[in-house]
């Protein structure tokens, strides 16, 4: 289909540590479809990277401090993204008054270290990542959404993130989901992912149920009773933690 016309809400994308922006399509094109303008990035040194010249970046482990080194350069290419935002050709342009970043694991800590460093970010989120860095400390201060599997609670860098912050904030349980349920492994690799449960469709639908109802909240300003309570339709969601969301 063709790109709706107008500038259009833009939503960044980093992927989980050391893995391609290929395998999370599923939630990309959900967004895509229902009017965002997505921009997955693959991290240089993390997964090959072929630059505009030609030449490709392979793989590369950082001697020291590698989750450090890797966060610096994430949030550099993010921003660079940002700064370049409408430079990208051929495409539709994104609306630099509308900005989301989500991520999956160290990429949910990209999502809030970019909302740190650039303002017009206006809101975040994070699924099933921990947080490094500044943010885990001193939060954000626009509205931010974790998103977790598994049996346990909060780890502390989600919760101090969560406490420090000062915009809306929500974090979300999904029981049955391992950490790679939040890509497209529950459908593409099932037996990959070591999920307690056989994975299924429903696995990536309901992530894209409430990623979308929290995106659509706060950066097209559209109220979803998903962000409000339970659901009989989702049922294996619950709320950890709120603060002043999501009416």
């Amino acid at each position: 289909a063709r790109a709706r016309g107008g500038r259009l809400p833009v939503v960044l994308f980093s992927p989980g540590g050391g893995t391609p922006r290929d395998i999370y399509q599923s939630l990309a094109e959900d967004l895509a479809s229902h009017g965002y303008l997505v921009l997955a990035v693959d991290h240089t040194g993390e997964t090959p990277v072929q630059f505009p010249d030609g030449h490709v970046e392979g793989r590369s482990v950082p001697a020291k401090n590698p989750i450090a080194t890797n966060a610096a350069t994430r949030l550099a290419d993010m921003r660079l993204i940002l700064r370049r935002l409408n430079k990208i050709a051929p495409g539709p342009r994104g609306d630099r008054r509308r900005i989301a970043a989500i991520g999956h694991s160290l990429g949910g800590s990209t999502a809030a270290a970019l909302m740190r460093a650039e303002p017009t970010v206006r809101a975040g989120v994070d699924m099933d990542g921990s947080i490094f860095g500044p943010a885990s400390r001193l939060g954000v201060s626009r509205p931010f959404m974790v998103m977790f599997g598994g049996e346990g609670g909060l780890d502390p860098s989600i919760r101090g993130l969560l406490e420090h912050s000062r915009g809306p904030r929500l974090a979300l349980r999904i029981a049955g989901l391992v950490h790679f349920s939040f890509s497209d492994l529950p459908v593409s690799a099932p037996a990959s992912i070591g999920a307690p449960k056989k994975p299924s469709v429903r696995d990536i639908a309901v992530q894209r149920a409430y990623l979308r109802a929290f995106l659509d909240r706060f950066v097209l300003g559209r109220r979803s009773p998903l962000l409000e309570g339970p659901s009989p339709r989702w049922p294996q969601v619950s709320f950890s933690y709120r603060q002043r969301c999501c009416g």
